[in-house]
């Protein structure tokens, strides 16, 4: 214990010191509103032998045994979002913004039997997310116009996915959409 505060003493001392070189000189100047941008990429939890197995239950369904097949999932997405922030004190900002985390895809293709013929059947699934988020950010700048700081905040997103289910040249589409809440967490460095 004796050396967790030790170490306490030292990081605030190390702290005291860093605070009275050039970055922190201008900080009153850095209060306000702002806006941004926010590029990446978003990577889907899909379980394609879940998949898999929800086309060979459905088809069984249909009195359709399964052959032969494959599938495929492309489950990394590109995502993108507008911000809008207001820094209201040096080391500390509010941030809303708009998100889009992408799509996923689920894609099968199967050769079923009836017991007499073999015909050819497509299933598919697309899902993507959208929504809002708010997070507060605490920030710690380290050189000129140099920060890093780490979020903390909700995301309120909107799930869309569509299945479709083709053979023979007849179609089963549905879709479903819901609504969520997740805690969101990050680390980032901004200039």
């Amino acid at each position: 214990m004796k050396r967790l505060f030790a170490v306490l003493g030292l990081c605030s001392m190390a702290a005291n010191a860093a605070m009275a070189a050039g970055p922190w000189d201008n900080l009153s100047d850095n209060s306000g509103f702002y806006f941004g941008a926010d590029l990446g990429q978003s990577t889907w939890d899909l379980d394609q032998r879940a998949l898999d197995q929800d086309v060979v239950d459905t088809l069984d369904d249909l009195g359709l045994n399964v052959v032969s097949g494959s599938s495929d999932i492309s489950d990394d997405g590109f995502t993108w979002g507008l911000i809008l922030g207001y820094q209201l004190f040096p080391f500390l900002a509010f941030e809303a913004s708009y998100v889009d985390l992408g799509s996923a895809e689920y894609t099968a293709t199967v050769d079923a039997s009836d017991g007499v013929s073999t015909t050819g059947v497509n299933a598919s699934v697309d899902a993507d997310s959208t929504g809002a988020t708010v997070s507060g950010l605490a920030i710690l700048p380290f050189a000129e116009h140099w920060q890093v700081f780490g979020r903390a905040g909700a995301y309120f997103g909107s799930t869309d996915s569509k299945a479709r289910l083709a053979i023979d040249g007849s179609e089963l589409a549905g879709e479903d959409s819901s609504n969520s809440t997740s805690f969101m967490w990050g680390a980032g460095l901004g200039y």
